[in-house]
């Protein structure tokens, strides 16, 4: 696993699965805390797993309640497009974020079907 930093943007690489969760919650989270913004960009990914949407939509939620945000601004890897298929991350609507309409999972998807 590998997270580099660059002012404002994270950029994922490598494994990204649960052996790897706390530290990516970590850097996440500390992140959010320096910013208002992030980016999130990925280089080449190893292997992904349920824990790191879930970890994603987490650190999203709480971003949104501080009035942050967090938009991905790379292509999607090939391997998070098929484990979002696979486990139904695929969204046409919005997650109920309270008072937000923002969701990273339908903007992916959205922006496949384009």
């Amino acid at each position: 696993m590998s997270v580099k930093t660059k002012k404002e943007q994270i950029v994922f690489s490598g494994d990204l699965t649960i052996h790897h969760a706390g530290e990516l919650q970590k850097e996440l989270k500390k992140h959010i805390a320096a910013h208002d913004h992030i980016s999130i960009a990925f280089e080449t990914i190893d292997s992904i797993d349920l824990s790191f949407l879930q970890l994603m939509c987490s650190v999203h939620r709480e971003s949104l309640k501080k009035e942050k945000s967090i938009t991905i601004t790379t292509s999607v890897p090939e391997q998070l497009r098929q484990i979002m298929a696979t486990i139904g991350f695929e969204r046409t609507i919005s997650c109920d974020h309270g008072e937000h309409d923002d969701c990273l999972w339908k903007a992916i998807t959205e922006a496949e079907k384009q």
